[in-house]
């Protein structure tokens, strides 16, 4: 239970709270998903200490942990909820592509924290990072299909995110 000690604070906790469900679905990419694992972060905070830096750290910690559990990447895109374009578009980047952009430009988390919440080497978060813009800005077009499991967007890069000898293969 999170105890609000004054109006301010209750503003700034319906906000993370908001912000933490946000960030769950776009790396869950399923809204059901996505409030287990709020749940689930709320519940490893102390009880004393809710903040939202904690908590969104708490959410990515979480949903890092679960990503492999019951869904593949692309699984329920959005159709769930109602979101924009934009952001429909992030939730089809391959997971860690999906994770390090919405890690660092969306929750606005230090290359460190985003090293530790994933296991990740900075210099990965960086090179995904960079990945992930470039395959945003190139995806203008319409949405597509997915084909055989794999993301639209990962085939425009040839991107195999599971090669973790380095950064990732580009071809």
């Amino acid at each position: 239970m999170i105890t609000l000690k004054d109006e301010h604070t209750a503003d700034t906790s319906e906000h993370g709270l908001c912000r933490a469900f946000i960030l769950a679905f776009i790396l869950a990419q399923n809204s059901e998903r996505a409030e287990h694992i709020v749940a689930a972060a709320i519940d490893t905070l102390p009880y004393n200490d809710f903040s939202e830096t904690r908590l969104l750290a708490s959410v990515a910690a979480v949903a890092w942990r679960s990503r492999t559990h019951g869904f593949t990447r692309c699984e329920s895109i959005g159709v769930d909820l109602q979101i924009p374009a934009e952001l429909q578009r992030v939730l089809e980047l391959p997971t860690k592509l999906r994770y390090c952009f919405s890690l660092r430009v969306l929750a606005g988390m230090t290359v460190w924290t985003c090293a530790q919440l994933t296991s990740l080497r900075p210099e990965q978060i960086e090179y995904f990072l960079q990945l992930a813009t470039r395959m945003l800005v190139v995806a203008t077009g319409p949405r597509r299909a997915s084909v055989a499991g794999d993301c639209p967007m990962a085939a425009m890069l040839h991107i195999d995110e599971d090669d973790n000898r380095g950064c990732g293969d580009v071809r």
